[in-house]
């Protein structure tokens, strides 16, 4: 199932839109402040641009969860996310979670987009949650700003930074985890 503000799954263009909306969702669902799904596995010329969200999304068990997009596969543009993107740890544990798009696939495309999120799973195991991705299969430009606020929860792979490109399955964020895990387990 697929949750968004302006559409469930877009295979179009969004443009030029705000939103500031809650959207809860159980279970597996894949949700973000514009759309659920933007574009097909195969890529597409699907589009998101210029838009901004401030609300909040909270996913269920195994959910996926961005500001802009749950799961991308099209280009995602100018884009900027103020909201808070939660993993709901009373349904077991989202399996991503972003600033930007919760897993952004492949074909995926991530440029000149700031995240201020709070991208936050609490007691949920297993997760990946980013600032600006929570997984990252695509391409994210260094253009992109990530002054999100980011926590996992245990055996999460988490991003964070200022000014820098994070996804939480990257190697800039599992650099910037590696230590916090280290410390914690003395």
């Amino acid at each position: 199932m697929y949750a968004g503000a302006i559409a469930g799954e877009n295979l179009g263009t969004i443009e030029n839109c705000t939103t500031d909306i809650t959207i809860i969702c159980t279970g597996t669902t894949t949700a973000g402040g514009m759309t659920g799904v933007s574009g097909t596995t195969g890529g597409d010329s699907s589009t998101i641009k210029n838009c901004t969200f401030s609300g909040m999304i909270t996913c269920g068990s195994d959910g996926i969860g961005g500001g802009i997009v749950g799961n991308n596969f099209s280009t995602v543009s100018g884009c900027t996310s103020s909201g808070s993107i939660a993993g709901n740890t009373s349904e077991g544990s989202a399996w991503a979670v972003g600033g930007i798009i919760g897993k952004n696939a492949g074909s995926g495309n991530i440029k000149t987009c700031t995240s201020t999120s709070s991208c936050t799973v609490k007691g949920g195991v297993s997760t990946l949650v980013g600032g600006i991705a929570g997984k990252n299969e695509g391409t994210i430009a260094s253009d992109c700003i990530n002054n999100a606020k980011v926590s996992g929860g245990i055996n999460s792979s988490a991003g964070s930074g200022t000014n820098s490109c994070n996804a939480g399955f990257g190697a800039l964020a599992l650099l910037a985890v590696l230590p916090l895990v280290y410390r914690k387990k003395r």
